[in-house]
């Protein structure tokens, strides 16, 4: 048999087997091999391909021209391994079609516009009542889609969407209040805008790709059940209320190439509990972490600028205390005590932080009888004194005392201030303990509850 014979009695084959729309789509895939100029190559396609057909036994047989010969077994397993090949590749042309028929009837669903320079589409929203699976082909009518227009999907009930490549931004509010659930964001994309994603209740995790340069202004703002976010690599800035309120997430890694965390970026994600601040960020704004649940914080770098209360209301359990940042996060505050001990010395480190300050709730528990407080902290704030169980009091170096409005009965930290002096009488409950330690130059020392009064011994 002739090459030209072996090619046309394939290609009579293949009209047998595949729709016309695919035959020389598949005939020119058989071309490209290095093989075909084999007329055995040929002959050996023809015969896996009529085994499709029925009575492939008999369609195997070659056309009467040809002459008959016992084969080589090593030249006929080749053979077969060849026609199975060719099997595979029709297989994987079929498959290669029938998804861009699946892309060219998903293009239906969508409405779109023309890009301002005409050479692209936009995604401006879908036509489906009842959409809750789809996938946006990378062009319609002939050109690439590009981009999904600002409110496109805007609380509708899109559950699943598959993005192409093609797409470079995603308008404001594009998935704002919808259903969605799951979505890819692509590696080409380069803008999200304000509120894309902002109260997407189901919403469970994303990625944002390396692409991405900033987080817009409320970005994810109420994304209750999101539990994990990987922002990308060269992400410069968090927007105001990027993050605020997804109250399930649980921890959150802030990559080395962000600058600045803007205004409550991440307040009231009340879940979370860890957060690492890479070494390039030098400005986190105000309440930028304001009432989480943080009890592990990592500064990578030194941060300079940090805004009012931004990691306030963020009181975690820390051994028998309640504990939480400072508003810059560089020290502690002890804010309750809650051990069973009559006694407790208050420690001058937790979590590797310094500890700044003992509000009157931890000095002044329930059944308390004996406290220590370390050099260098505030004590008071926070709360109400009523020390009046305390029979010993322990001060370090340079304690400041906060006995502002504290004239009720057992206030024993008051009259910090000289004038104040005549308000009380020594031998009374409420001896100022305040006005001894400051006339001691705020050394270090013990106050011992007498019977008239407290007693002082400098250490």
């Amino acid at each position: 048999m002739t090459l030209e014979e072996a090619k046309q009695a394939t290609a009579d084959v293949i009209a047998k087997v595949y729709p016309a729309n695919m035959h020389k789509m598949i005939f020119s895939s058989f071309e490209a091999n290095p093989s075909a100029g084999d007329p055995a190559f040929w002959d050996n396609i023809r015969r896996g391909l009529a085994r499709q057909l029925p009575g492939g036994a008999a369609q195997e047989a070659a056309p009467k021209s040809a002459a008959k010969k016992e084969e080589d077994p090593a030249v006929k397993a080749r053979k077969e391994a060849e026609a199975a090949k060719a099997r595979e590749e029709a297989a994987a042309a079929q498959a290669q079609e029938e998804a861009a028929d699946k892309l060219r009837e998903a293009a239906k669903d969508f409405e779109v516009k023309a890009s301002p320079d005409g050479a692209s589409v936009i995604i401006t929203g879908y036509k489906v009542q009842r959409w809750k699976d789809g996938q946006i082909p990378p062009h319609i009518n002939g050109k690439p889609v590009t981009g999904i227009a600002d409110k496109a999907f805007h609380n509708k009930g899109i559950q699943k969407l598959i993005i192409p490549d093609t797409i470079t931004f995603i308008g404001e509010s594009a998935f704002e209040k919808s259903k969605l659930a799951s979505i890819n964001l692509p590696a080409g994309l380069v803008r999200i805008g304000k509120r894309a994603f902002a109260e997407c209740a189901d919403l469970i995790e994303i990625t944002i790709p390396d692409s991405i340069t900033e987080i817009a202004d409320s970005t994810f703002l109420g994304v209750r059940r999101l539990e994990k976010i990987i922002l990308g690599s060269r992400i410069t800035s968090i927007g105001q209320e990027a993050f605020k309120g997804c109250t399930e997430l649980k921890e959150i890694i802030i990559p080395d190439s962000v600058r600045t965390i803007g205004d409550a970026a991440f307040r009231a994600c009340q879940r979370l509990s860890s957060a690492v601040i890479g070494k390039g960020v030098t400005s986190i704004g105000a309440e930028a972490f304001y009432n989480c649940n943080l009890s592990h914080i990592v500064f990578s770098g030194v941060v300079n600028d940090i805004g009012e209360e931004a990691f306030t209301h963020n009181k975690t359990a820390e051994g028998d205390f309640d504990v939480c940042y400072s508003d810059d996060a560089k020290s502690i505050i002890i804010d309750d005590y809650k051990g069973k001990g009559k006694s407790v010395s208050f420690p001058s480190k937790l979590r590797g932080f310094p500890v700044s300050q003992i509000h009157w709730d931890a000095i002044s528990a329930r059944g308390l009888t004996s406290i220590t407080i370390p050099d260098n902290v505030i004590a008071g704030g926070g709360g109400s004194s009523q020390p009046h169980v305390l029979k010993t009091i322990t001060l370090g170096n340079n304690v400041k005392i906060e006995g502002e409005g504290l004239k009720g009965r057992g206030g024993v930290f008051d009259a910090i201030n000289a004038e104040k002096v005549k308000d009380f009488n020594k031998g009374s409950d409420y001896v100022p303990v305040a006005l001894l330690y400051k006339n001691n130059g705020y050394k270090a020392g013990t106050f011992t509850r007498g019977t008239m009064g407290w007693d002082f011994k400098a250490k």
